[in-house]
């Protein structure tokens, strides 16, 4: 089969890998094949899987099709449980999704905007949150990276106020094109020549590279330039399709999964007392 997407949890350490044909594979760590979600029927139906996520304690997988529609799967017996097919614009690929409990009349605010400067229009947006210990508490930090900056927000809750501010910059060489938090002080960045940099955030240096040339990211190019999601798809947009690879790489307990073409790899960062990290390739298939 061939690969498309893939999503993993921590919480039950589940693996779920999306197909051309419309198929779902779920792996446990071991590689051991739990369930084969969908039919070849979907497939050619709804096209190809090109989003998944799962919820927050892994019981429910949310699938994105590559013509619109969308699907929710009990992942513990693999019932379909819900066909979505006016959330998303018909014919226009699903590029990114998330399964969230809103009310039933949710409201959304600008909480918070800051100026980021110029980047070039291929230049991948990524954003990307973490608990941090700040000035004697764990309160969330995200992290926005687009071209070869990253900055990060600090967000603060108190009572019914939600308060943003700018914590730091950190300006690279070379332009980013996915960012992973290892834990609080590191993170793992993805280059566009597809090499990973181990970089402590407290110092702005770099503790380790690796090379991902040869695993051959799956990228979704083709669905952000097809003809029905020109239609739905911002310039922008199309500007990145080479690049981005939002749904071939996931965290999830300590480790980083690289989805490629025909290779499956797991990376870990080991990162010692004084901040000193690794990075090595733990497992592949």
């Amino acid at each position: 089969c061939i690969l498309h997407c893939f999503s993993s949890q921590a919480v039950s350490d589940l693996i779920a890998i999306g197909t051309l044909h419309g198929l779902i594979l779920i792996f446990d760590p071991k590689q051991a094949l739990k369930l084969c979600l969908g039919s070849t029927a979907h497939g050619a139906q709804y096209g190809a899987i090109t989003a998944l996520t799962f919820n927050n304690d892994c019981t429910r997988l949310l699938c994105g099709f590559a013509k619109g529609q969308i699907i929710v799967w009990d992942s513990g017996t693999g019932k379909l449980l819900r066909t979505i097919t006016d959330a998303h614009p018909p014919g226009s690929a699903v590029l990114s999704i998330k399964l969230l409990v809103v009310g039933l009349k949710p409201s959304f605010n600008i909480l918070y905007r800051s100026p980021y400067g110029k980047a070039q229009p291929s230049s991948v947006p990524v954003l990307a949150w973490q608990f941090v210990w700040t000035q004697e508490r764990v309160d969330p930090v995200l992290a926005f990276c687009r071209g070869s900056k990253i900055i990060f927000f600090h967000l603060n809750c108190a009572g019914d106020q939600i308060e943003f501010a700018s914590l730091m910059e950190i300006d690279l060489q070379y332009e980013i094109i996915n960012l992973k938090w290892v834990n609080s002080r590191t993170l793992l960045l993805q280059d566009g020549l597809d090499k990973l940099h181990v970089i402590d955030r407290e110092s702005c240096e770099e503790l380790d590279s690796h090379s991902l040339a040869d695993v051959h990211l799956v990228r979704s190019c083709s669905y952000f330039d097809s003809s029905e999601s020109k239609q739905t798809i911002s310039p922008t947009m199309r500007e990145i399709q080479q690049k981005a690879c939002y749904q071939s790489i996931w965290t999830y307990g300590g480790q980083t999964v690289f989805l490629g073409a025909k290779v499956r790899i797991i990376v870990t960062v080991e990162v010692g007392a004084e901040g000193l990290g690794q990075c090595y390739i733990s497992d592949s298939i």
